[in-house]
């Protein structure tokens, strides 16, 4: 009996807890650590796939081995940014700016085509690049 009671008893305090504070509520400093750990592996991943891809004698791939690796390897991977990124809570004082980078970056992602060069990429990703450092997200904002 007393092993029960024991047992109610903490089982009662674990509930108050998990009441008190929001499943998955992070500070500003946790969430946005966990953001750039995800910009970071995704940058990670980018740059060993990068590596694949022939260049020339100048150091660029070719136009149609950018637009393979744009639209095969960097769509994809931003896809996964946006829902890890969707999967982090954001703490209500971020929230807004939160949600206006993850919609920017969708765009940006949404607008990655077959035919799009370095140049318009670049362009594509200021907007959301600008709101990551204006969140105060080291590794996302570079």
């Amino acid at each position: 009996m007393k092993k029960r009671s024991i047992f109610i008893g903490a089982l009662v305090v674990l509930c108050s807890i998990a009441l008190a504070a929001p499943a998955g509520a992070l500070s500003e400093k946790d969430w946005r650590k966990q953001v750039d750990n995800v910009c970071r592996q995704s940058q990670t991943l980018l740059n060993e796939d990068a590596s694949t891809i022939p260049v020339d004698s100048t150091g660029n791939p070719s136009a149609a081995d950018f637009s393979a690796f744009m639209n095969d390897v960097v769509k994809p991977n931003y896809a996964q940014v946006i829902g890890s990124i969707k999967a982090l809570p954001a703490p209500s004082s971020l929230k807004a700016k939160a949600k206006k980078m993850l919609a920017q970056l969708q765009k940006a992602t949404n607008a990655i085509s077959v035919s799009i060069t370095q140049d318009e990429l670049a362009k594509l990703f200021a907007a959301p690049t600008k709101t990551a450092k204006k969140l105060g997200l080291k590794v996302c904002g570079q």
